[in-house]
């Protein structure tokens, strides 16, 4: 009787395993673009947005074709991401969209550690990799992400909402 008492107390402790810890929280993180230069692994942003000088023709132009109403961004990013997109790429975009004075209120940016984070677009936007970076222009989704250097992100920027 003992033994089986002994089994059962056993048996009581292990399925009681210590439950207090959280599961890893797997929702991407919203970030405040004006806040940008002060998170962690984006120290090299702001050098990266002062040194790009967008063409003013395609700057004037994509104000003329801007929607507020329905043309948006969407920017998944990876903390420390040495990539293009990251380091080239978003700034670049940041600071034909400043110059052309659309509104940040437009731009929906999020942190996430891998593609498996839960994020508010994921009904019509698919992360596959990260760093990527989404327009929407009416119900069309552009991914802008693999844009090479050689190409003035102010005329993608164009193209798409035009």
């Amino acid at each position: 009787m003992k033994k089986i008492l002994m089994i059962l107390t056993l048996a009581l402790f292990v399925s009681c395993s210590d439950s207090t810890t959280d599961p890893v929280d797997k929702n991407a993180t919203k970030v405040d673009i004006a806040k940008l230069s002060s998170q962690p692994g984006f120290e090299t942003y702001q050098s990266s947005y002062d040194s790009y000088t967008p063409n003013p023709d395609y700057v004037d132009s994509l104000k003329s074709v801007y929607n507020s109403a329905d043309d948006k961004f969407y920017i998944y990013m990876k903390l420390d991401c040495q990539c293009n997109a990251s380091t080239k790429l978003f700034p670049r975009m940041m600071k034909t969209i400043d110059a052309a004075g659309i509104s940040h209120d437009n731009i929906n940016m999020y942190i996430m550690l891998d593609e498996t984070y839960n994020y508010p677009e994921k009904d019509f936007i698919t992360v596959t990799d990260l760093p990527q970076l989404f327009l929407k222009n009416d119900k069309n989704i552009i991914d802008v992400t693999s844009t090479p250097d050689s190409v003035l992100v102010e005329s993608v920027l164009y193209q798409a909402f035009k």
